[in-house]
């Protein structure tokens, strides 16, 4: 018998290399540790050819390749970047890329489990975690959570 809920985090990527390490160092070092993370890395498959997108392709592709040097079990990776592997241009967005790794923890994850959705760019404290199961504790009708997170800023926000 399970003790504890699994969290299963969903985290769409999108040319955020420069921002994801904060973001997954956060989440290894939450104090809540029975999680498992599934980020999914995705474009359109068209960008390859298109030399405004190519380096967009090239950082994807080497975030994949940073994501794989961590060897960390918690890290599950979707690949819908690499080519031949991304998204038609029709279908492409955010929006399917995180059905598509829904989809994928729906297939692992128990009834009193949690998915917990958020942006490769966020900040949170380490009792991030602690906090949402402690809601839902506390909120047992609950089915749904919106917990506050920070993007952090970089100066060079338009008013």
């Amino acid at each position: 018998m399970k003790t504890s809920p699994k969290i299963f985090v969903a985290l769409p990527v999108i040319d955020e290399l420069d921002f994801l390490p904060n973001t997954i160092n956060c989440i290894l070092n939450q104090s809540y540790q029975n999680y498992t993370i599934y980020v999914i890395v995705n474009q359109a498959d068209s960008w390859w050819e298109n030399i405004n997108k190519k380096e967009i392709c090239l950082r994807n592709k080497a975030t994949i390749e940073w994501l794989y040097s961590l060897n960390n079990d918690k890290i599950k990776i979707i690949d819908k970047s690499s080519r031949g592997k991304g998204w038609s241009d029709k279908e492409a967005g955010v929006g399917i890329a995180r059905k598509t790794v829904m989809d994928n923890i729906i297939k692992f994850a128990d009834n009193d489990d949690y998915i917990v959705s958020m942006d490769a760019d966020t900040s949170f404290n380490y009792d991030y975690f602690e906090n949402i199961i402690k809601a839902f504790v506390e909120n047992k009708k609950a089915v749904g959570l919106s917990v506050p997170y920070y993007h952090k800023l970089t100066g060079n926000n338009k008013a």
